[in-house]
């Protein structure tokens, strides 16, 4: 229903500059609805992030044409890549801090040790590449010229932090959006999701890999 009276309203709206934020909308409640509507019954776990993330990909580049966003303005830029990397090592506190968060209820993927390997660079490309592009790269871009700096900074990461309510804890929500707001910042300083992405995978690596093969 969400997803329906999003696309009506920008249907309704296209000359107008709330257009293009309704059409980047549209790819929150796609993220629910592709993750619960695809059949995954006897696909390895890890081949389901790349199954999902798929047609989000595609969604997402459809609606940064339509909106009008160059690959640059999305964040796909290599400038100054000591930055991008002193960023992306961000991930590793980060994501420290979120195990001692989620770990009475985190899943040891690094139990099959044949899988580690895929299972990071699935982490960093389907989930931390993934929801830059949507979160960053195609959303705030868009807030930002409708709704200005301090409203698109909240709005992106008030949104953001509601796709971890699923996980029925506070801590993390706020955990989530406060990342939010922080890697919004930063891609406003550097405007690319090259070192986010990498960040954002690097927390899920070491929420999900690195630290239940040490504690």
């Amino acid at each position: 229903m969400i997803l329906i009276s999003l696309l009506t309203i920008a249907h309704f709206k296209p000359q107008e500059s709330v257009h293009s934020l309704y059409l980047a909308l549209t790819l929150i409640p796609l993220i629910r609805i592709i993750s619960v509507s695809i059949p995954l019954s006897g696909i390895p776990e890890v081949l389901g992030f790349v199954v999902v993330s798929v047609p989000l990909f595609i969604a997402g580049a459809m609606v940064a044409k339509m909106i009008g966003l160059s690959h640059t303005e999305v964040g796909f830029s290599f400038d100054r890549l000591h930055n991008q990397l002193l960023i992306a090592l961000l991930g590793l506190p980060l994501g420290f801090v979120e195990f001692l968060i989620v770990k009475p209820v985190s899943i040891n993927i690094a139990a099959a040790s044949d899988e580690i390997f895929m299972w990071v660079i699935i982490l960093i490309i389907c989930v931390g590449f993934l929801e830059e592009f949507i979160f960053r790269g195609i959303l705030f871009n868009v807030a930002l010229k409708v709704l200005g700096d301090k409203k698109a900074l909240y709005f992106t990461s008030l949104l953001y932090a509601a796709l971890t309510i699923s996980g029925q804890s506070f801590v993390i929500v706020i955990y989530a959006f406060l990342i939010s707001i922080l890697f919004c910042r930063l891609f406003v300083w550097r405007k690319s999701i090259l070192g986010l992405s990498l960040a954002h995978g690097l927390i899920n690596i070491t929420v999900y890999v690195i630290c239940p093969l040490f504690f």
